[in-house]
């Protein structure tokens, strides 16, 4: 009496190492398939949908920096106006009209700026108005944040502000900070 035994080999079907995925067995038999060119193509006819469902126009790009951009703000109250920081510790104010840099900080930081915010100081005093006595302005300030535990502040006024004194635009990689404030740990 002859008996036969399956015997099928574990590496088959059982992980090689532990933490691995158990290998799946699949038939790559086009008759078996007799659907697969059909689901093929509903696939790629969905991924060409949705690929043009979400593109939208390129409109333009912002220079200057080397390193990767790792965080962005926008000026509030003005249309014109963002700022980035970039991952080699450079901060530069763009001025989206023209889609050139206003500003730039060149080492910032030492390291990756990783928070970028614009404030607004009401500053009241100057010559009076008729009306009321006093006058008030808006001083744009930025404070920045990076991976070297501080967090800067730094005036963003140039000369075509009206601003900003005339030497402005020729000193502008000179400029410091007009605060800094150490913290114990990177911001991140």
């Amino acid at each position: 009496m002859k008996i036969s035994v399956l015997h099928h080999n574990p590496s088959t079907y059982l992980p090689t190492r532990s933490g691995d995925p158990t290998p799946v067995q699949r038939n790559l038999e086009p008759s078996v398939h007799p659907f697969a060119k059909a689901r093929e193509r509903q696939r790629a006819l969905n991924a060409a949908k949705i690929e043009r469902m979400f593109s939208k126009p390129f409109i333009a790009s912002l220079e200057g920096h080397i390193d990767g951009v790792y965080s962005l703000v926008k000026v509030r109250d003005e249309l014109g106006g963002m700022a980035s920081g970039s991952g080699d510790g450079e901060i530069i104010i763009h001025d989206l009209v023209t889609r050139k840099p206003r500003l730039r900080f060149p080492g910032a930081h030492k390291g990756m700026v990783t928070g970028l915010v614009f404030t607004q100081d009401i500053k009241i005093g100057g010559e009076p108005d008729e009306e009321e006595g006093t006058t008030t302005s808006l001083e744009t300030r930025l404070l920045s944040c990076g991976s070297d535990k501080t967090v800067k502040l730094w005036d963003v006024r140039t000369s075509s502000d009206g601003v900003g004194d005339e030497e402005d635009m020729e000193s502008r990689s000179q400029r410091t900070p007009l605060g800094v404030f150490p913290g114990k740990m990177p911001f991140k």
